[in-house]
Order: C-alpha cells, then structure tokens, then sequence
C-alpha cells in the first residue's frame, strides 16, 4: 500500500490464435484497496473509583486488533491525566491503544478510569503548545533558520482554586513533523494555568513579548526571569503558538549549581494536624516535582507501622516497604533517581487508613 497505492493486484486475460498462428491477447488488471480500520479487541471496560482508590496497572499486551487483510499490525499505548482545575481530586486516566495496518489505516479505543465522580465524557478538551527555539541574534523573535532545542523540561501547573501551582504534568521539547523543540499539552480542562520552562544550562531566556502580544506565533511568551506563562483556558480551544526562545550564555563570575529550576515547594515548611484529620492531612512530600530524592513527614497520634508503596503510573508497584512510626513527627526519605521522568503514586496505609500522594519526577 505504502508504495503502490492499494494491497493487490491480479492481471486476468483471454490469448486467441486463429489458424494461421497469429495471437491476440485481452488483458485487464483487478486493483484490491484495503480501506478497513483494524478492529481492536480485548479492550478492558471503564471503571469508576473512589477519590483515594488505587489504579490497577495497565495490561498493554492483552489489548490487540485483527485487520482484514491480515499482515503485520503496529499499535502502541497512551495515557492522558485529566484534572479538574477547579478540584484536584477530580481527575480521570485515559488509557488509549492505536492501531494501524499497513495501508494506513487506523484505529483507536480508549478505557477511561475516573475519580471522584467525575465524567471527562461531558467534558470539552483543550490544548497548548509549540516551541522552545535558539534565538541566535536575541532579538525575541524565532526568525528563519533559527532551530528549535529538544530536551527542555516543561512543566503543567494549575493555577485554579485545586491549589496554586499545583503541577499535574510535564513534557520534553522534541522532534516532531520534522521540526525540533516541539511541546504539547492535550485533555486540559477549561481553567487557569501555567507552564513553566525549566532553563537548561547555558541559556537564558530571550525578551518576551517583544510584540506586545502573548501568543503571537513569533516572539517569546516566557517570562525572563521565571521561564512562566500564565494561561486561562476556554473549553475546547487550541492554542499551538506558545513560543519560547532561549540565548546562548556563558555568565561571568561563580555560578551557583543548587540554584533550583522549579518553582514550588522545595523544604518541609511545617503543617498543623490535628488528632481528628485524615491520614491524607498528616502526611507531606517534598519537593515535589523532584529528580532524585524525596523526603517524607508524616504526623502520628499512636505508635504502629505504616506501609508505604511506590507505583508508576501504570498502576506497577515499583517498591514496598515498612515503616516503623512513633507518636508525633516522623520523616523518612524515597530514593526516587533509579526511575523515569514521570508521575508516580506513593501510597502509605497506616491504623486502618489509606492515603495516596502523587509525585512528579522530572
């Protein structure tokens, strides 16, 4: 298909001689398309779950298509967070297998797994994106042949009333449609948020909005001296001009190589939990987003031992260990550096609880 156009192709005909020994031939040729999706099987149903349930983990090998004309089938998996801006707690997991045959054609199913009674069918989608580019001259405009720069951290904040700058995602700049230094967010709500560029080494932050214009498709949008973009979201809009561009920069003088490149919570600041609160309450985790290690401070009103389970976000569970836990404060530390960029799901079950926290590791 990839080369001729369709799947087969049978020459039939008709050879006459008359007596004498000349030869006629009739010929025609049957072209067979193939313009039938793969049919997927197996795919598992929805579910519903409560806001602290845990999710089962994906099993990607048992989703798999059947296509018509038989032959090789790719597919490959996906998963999209869905948050409700206006409650953390509401969220839903999109699990989506795709599939495509030879000819091109292609198919999609996707298991929906919500939280809290929340329905992200009723829902209308948007989404963001576009470049993080070199702007060799520093003028704050992305001009001809000034290239984008892959492997820049981004980072989703929410900015609505589920809590200021919580991070709900975060991405790598990378190549796409043959252009390089490419973003994108999908599946976002309606609602206010920010996205953050975490400046690699060497570079600075070009002049922003040298246009006088936030989303001009040219010129940079990122704050100079944060890497932030505040955004408001209206259901179902595409905003694909969200540029940033970055200067080479060799600064003079000592550097400063703790300096951190994430806003947020970076230190225990200290919480009031009272005898009466959730599990949930008495237990903080910090810094979150973070690249290696996490530590862990949790409020207790009796002796016992807490277990505390890492999963990715398939669902796996990745390590499980016990705790021993004394009345009052407690703090602990997670080696997270041994894992992928990703979101994780640490659970602690302590007195007949159970409180989940998720963690961003970038």
């Amino acid at each position: 298909c990839g080369i001729f156009g369709y799947y087969s192709r049978y020459r039939c005909g008709y050879t006459y001689t008359d007596a004498a020994g000349n030869t006629t031939i009739l010929a025609f040729d049957v072209f067979q398309y193939d313009t039938t999706a793969p049919v997927i099987m197996n795919v598992p149903p929805d579910e519903a779950l409560d806001c602290n349930a845990l999710i089962s983990p994906a099993d990607t090998a048992a989703v798999y298509a059947i296509d018509n004309c038989g032959g090789e089938v790719e597919g490959s998996f996906t998963e999209n967070n869905v948050i409700d801006p206006q409650s953390g707690q509401q969220l839903a997991l999109l699990r989506t297998w795709s599939f495509a045959d030879r000819c091109g054609n292609q198919s999609s199913a996707t298991q929906t797994i919500s939280f809290c009674d929340f329905d992200p069918s009723l829902q209308l989608f948007s989404r963001v994106g576009n470049t993080v580019w070199i702007d060799a001259d520093s003028n704050g405009i992305q001009d001809v042949g000034e290239k984008g720069l892959d492997d820049v951290r981004v980072f989703l904040h929410l900015s609505g009333t589920a809590g200021p700058n919580m991070i709900v995602d975060s991405t790598v700049t990378a190549q796409r449609d043959q252009a390089e230094g490419q973003y994108d967010f999908s599946h976002l709500l309606d609602g206010a948020y920010s996205l953050q560029f975490a400046i690699p080494e060497g570079y600075r932050f070009t002049e922003a909005n040298v246009n006088n214009d936030n989303l001009d498709h040219r010129d940079s949008d990122a704050d100079e001296q944060s890497g932030m973009i505040h955004l408001n979201l209206r259901a179902g809009s595409v905003i694909n001009d969200i540029d940033v561009g970055l200067v080479p920069h060799n600064p003079i003088g000592p550097v400063d190589e703790e300096e951190d490149i994430v806003e947020g919570v970076d230190e225990f600041q200290g919480f009031q939990a009272q005898e009466n609160s959730t599990l949930s309450d008495r237990v903080e985790l910090f810094p979150n987003p973070t690249n290696d290690w996490l530590s862990l401070h949790f409020k207790a009103f009796s002796n016992g031992a807490t277990k505390l389970v890492v999963r990715d976000k398939f669902g796996h569970i990745l390590e499980s260990k016990a705790l021993e836990i004394s009345t009052g404060s407690n703090r602990a530390s997670l080696d997270l550096s041994a894992y992928p960029s990703g979101m994780y799901t640490i659970q602690f079950v302590f007195d007949g609880q159970s409180a989940i926290k998720r963690v961003l590791r970038f």
